[in-house]
């Protein structure tokens, strides 16, 4: 068996919207395995989003990647959010919330 991907492999980064800047790394969720041949190879596929929005947390599912031997797809694996990001307020919002929560 050759390993095309392991548990925890980084896929890629995906840019987070609103956060100019800012990205997370997407992992793949499980490991996947496939027996070739001399001269075999797959090809992946990857299906992710554009962009992700906060909040997320690490392990949510956000696209799949699958793997041709030919034109025949032989496995596919989850990818998953890498990491946990909290929705971060812009500071004028953040300022005006500790202000009036000092208010009865």
């Amino acid at each position: 068996l050759t390993a095309q991907v392991k548990t925890g492999d980084e896929v890629q980064k995906i840019p987070l919207s609103g956060q100019e800047g800012r990205q997370i790394a997407v992992v793949a969720k499980e490991s996947f395995s496939y027996p070739l041949s001399e001269g075999e190879t797959l090809r992946r596929e990857v299906e992710l989003p554009e962009e992700l929005s906060a909040p997320v947390q690490e392990g949510d599912p956000v696209g799949t990647m699958r793997f041709y031997l030919g034109e025949t797809e032989v496995g596919s694996v989850e990818i998953v959010c890498g990491e946990s990001v909290e929705l971060e307020f812009p500071e004028p919002v953040s300022f005006l919330h500790q202000i009036f929560s000092f208010l009865p």
